[in-house]
């Protein structure tokens, strides 16, 4: 059975890991 990890990153946390920009849009850099 598939179970979700735990501790899962928040929804506006991109796939690498870094939070979004303030001066520039997700996945822009």
């Amino acid at each position: 059975v598939h179970k979700p990890p735990v501790e899962k990153p928040p929804v506006y946390k991109p796939l690498y890991g870094k939070p979004p920009h303030p001066k520039y849009p997700p996945g822009s850099n």
